[in-house]
């Protein structure tokens, strides 16, 4: 007895093994800084883009920013650089280039636009570093990260992102 299964059964199946191929290979590469009042961390992102096909675009990374001092502070980005691997189980180190900074913009807050300067309050935010987008495709293991020096109150604080890039395989009907 042949059994045909339906278009529906194969596209949850394919969704499945999307979710499956999806999840990290390894700890992530993101980091936590401290310095004086400050505590940066690097928040993990996602990006996805089709076998064959264009890579993804990677032009920002998001960070928690924690600031504990009594006055409000600066804080901006003097520099990102563009990290890359291809090791399923060591971090993304090698700087593949610098990608020009282009703003910082809270999350969840009353910001319309993204600032170069950003005035700091004490507490916690999240926020997003807008870079230069580049381009990352995923082959087997790479992986990619944004190492973004911020400058916190005159104080410098270097602190990475992870960018988990993932495959999906066109879905091809017979």
């Amino acid at each position: 007895m042949e059994r045909s299964v339906s278009a529906d059964v194969q596209r949850a199946m394919l969704i499945l093994l999307s979710i499956a191929f999806a999840t990290p290979p390894a700890p992530s590469a993101s980091s936590t800084v401290t310095a004086g009042p400050w505590t940066i961390a690097g928040l993990d992102g996602q990006q996805m883009h089709t076998h064959g096909g264009r890579g993804a675009d990677l032009g920002h990374a998001r960070f928690r920013v924690v600031y504990a001092g009594e006055d409000p502070a600066l804080l901006t980005v003097t520099q990102v650089e563009d990290l890359t691997g291809s090791a399923c189980d060591q971090p993304p180190e090698h700087v593949r280039s610098t990608p020009q900074f282009g703003g910082l913009f809270v999350e969840s807050g009353s910001m319309r636009e993204s600032v170069r300067t950003l005035t700091v309050h004490p507490g916690t935010l999240e926020l997003t570093v807008g870079f230069e987008a580049v381009e990352a495709y995923m082959a087997w293991c790479d992986r990619y990260a944004s190492r973004v020096t911020f400058d916190a109150g005159g104080v410098p604080l270097v602190v990475v992102a992870e960018t988990w890039v993932t495959r999906e395989e066109p879905m091809r009907m017979p």
